[in-house]
């Protein structure tokens, strides 16, 4: 009764919990915290600092080798971004990009607060780390500690410290990764409180895949056309066709 193109069929199929269109994903890993030594005297409010660093960083296919800091929580390897301390949805076109987000929102540092730097490991398995400590957020109390680990492969290590949950959990933040056009992104979260402390998030590349088969109609076993297939968890759809 009816046809096969009005049922909905579930098929189990193995797919990265959260994939960007350049392969990225991400998933928990070790809680490695590192206590960096080099200090970056960078200070205030709405501000733009440069390092350069130790090596080539390959990045959506690009390679960097200089990274640009904000107060708000976020990198990018573009050039100096000031003053967007109002999170977006990523990907955007608008600025910033080619960034990494760790927690971007309205944050500042004062006396208190730093922003250090560190080379960990040997060639090529090394680690370019940047501490963030006692970093303060507009209308909430607390301070923040996280870190960005920039591995020489390209993998991405974001590390949160004992934060409170308001601001350091997430809710006013957006955490992810974005390319230079502001096309691509893996977003971890936008205004969610899905953050952890003492906990460790590892983004990298994966194994891609293609799902092959043939929907037939459950009335005469022929291919049908027009059906339409979806990836759940990730949103992605196909549909078939002759």
């Amino acid at each position: 009764t009816g046809s096969a193109e009005d049922e909905v069929v579930d098929q189990d199929f193995s797919l990265a919990r959260k994939l960007d269109d350049f392969g990225h994903a991400c998933g928990p890993t070790a809680f490695d915290w590192v206590d960096a030594s080099g200090q970056t005297a960078l200070f205030g409010d709405e501000f733009a600092g440069r390092l350069r660093l130790p090596f080539s960083f390959p990045f959506y296919g690009e390679s960097y080798d200089q990274v640009w800091l904000s107060d708000n929580g976020y990198v990018n390897f573009l050039g100096p971004d000031q003053y967007n301390n109002f999170p977006s949805a990523i990907p955007s076109a608008g600025p910033p990009n080619a960034a990494i987000y760790a927690l971007w929102q309205d944050l500042y540092m004062d006396a208190a607060s730093g922003i250090d730097f560190e080379l960990v490991g040997v060639a090529p398995n090394r680690a370019f780390v940047l501490e963030y400590s006692n970093l303060k957020a507009y209308g909430a109390g607390g301070a923040l500690d996280m870190e960005v680990k920039l591995w020489e492969d390209g993998t991405i290590d974001l590390l949160y410290g004992a934060n409170p949950a308001n601001p350091g959990d997430g809710r006013n933040a957006t955490v992810g990764i974005e390319d230079k056009g502001g096309t691509d992104a893996l977003q971890l979260g936008f205004m969610e409180p899905n953050l952890g402390s003492n906990r460790a998030i590892r983004i990298t590349t994966v194994p891609t895949g293609v799902v092959r088969g043939t929907v037939t109609d459950a009335n005469d076993g022929l291919p049908s056309d027009g059906a339409t297939v979806s990836a759940v968890p990730g949103g992605r759809t196909a549909t078939t066709g002759g």
